[in-house]
């Protein structure tokens, strides 16, 4: 799962703080001397939508 919360500078502290959350499917093919190798990391959901960010009033 790959989670992100952006900050606002903090000459912006009322700027609000933005947030999202992307599952991925990570594919891995074995090497011939036996260790694991990434060989794909796409989104779960893959309908072409970008993700959803939910914004908040300030930090958590």
């Amino acid at each position: 799962m790959e989670n992100a919360k952006l900050h606002p500078p903090a000459d912006q502290a009322d700027a609000p703080v933005e947030e999202y959350a992307v599952s991925h499917i990570l594919t891995f093919t074995r090497t011939a001397s036996g260790d694991w190798l990434l060989d794909g990391d796409r989104p779960e959901d893959c309908n072409g939508l970008a993700p959803v960010t939910q914004v908040c009033d300030g930090p958590a």
